[in-house]
């Protein structure tokens, strides 16, 4: 029993620690695997126990006698009881396993999902920012009359068109979605 005493505290522990989202322990998932190892090992040792108890006690087998079959008894409800404390420990250390795999599926969900709609703005913003680029590129090199005080210079008619290529691929972007309301 005080072996399984000590499982069950540590099992206790370990559920803690699955359910502390303010600290990070690096090992947890390993101590639940080595504790299910554990209790695997108790029960090879119970179960078997058990089975010979439960032949021992069958009517008709001359194993027992009527001075012993109290103890007998006893013997089988406490291997019984073994048996059923190994079976729930266990079950609760793969659901305590099963629910820190979950939560770090979750996790994981959540940085991804960060990450999608940062690589979403940034997709936003090269789409914006090609266009822009190559016409700045295109005439940036031939702008004629930078200054001229007589109409509109080379430069107010190609931030004209930079201005306005920028401002339909913002409506593009808002018409299918992108950016704005969510489809």
């Amino acid at each position: 029993y005080k072996l399984l005493e000590k499982k069950s505290q540590r099992l206790d522990d370990l559920e803690d620690q699955v359910f502390d989202p303010s600290q990070k322990f690096p090992d947890l998932l390993e101590d639940l695997h080595e504790l299910k190892g554990d209790l695997r090992e108790v029960a090879k040792s119970t179960t078997p126990l058990q089975e010979v108890v439960h032949k021992m006690l069958r009517t008709g087998e001359d194993f027992v006698t009527e001075e012993t079959l109290v103890y007998f008894e006893d013997l089988d409800a406490l291997t019984q009881d073994l048996v059923r404390r190994v079976e729930n420990y266990n079950s609760g250390a793969a659901s305590t396993r099963d629910t820190y795999i979950s939560q770090s599926h979750m996790r994981a969900a959540e940085a991804q999902a960060e990450a999608g709609e940062v690589m979403r703005l940034l997709t936003i913003i090269a789409t914006i920012m090609l266009p822009i680029t190559a016409i700045a590129s295109i005439f940036g090199m031939n702008v004629s009359s930078f200054g001229a005080r007589d109409g509109p210079s080379d430069v107010e008619v190609m931030l004209g068109i930079m201005g306005a290529t920028g401002a339909v691929i913002l409506v593009w972007l808002w018409t299918k979605g992108y950016i704005g309301r969510r489809r």
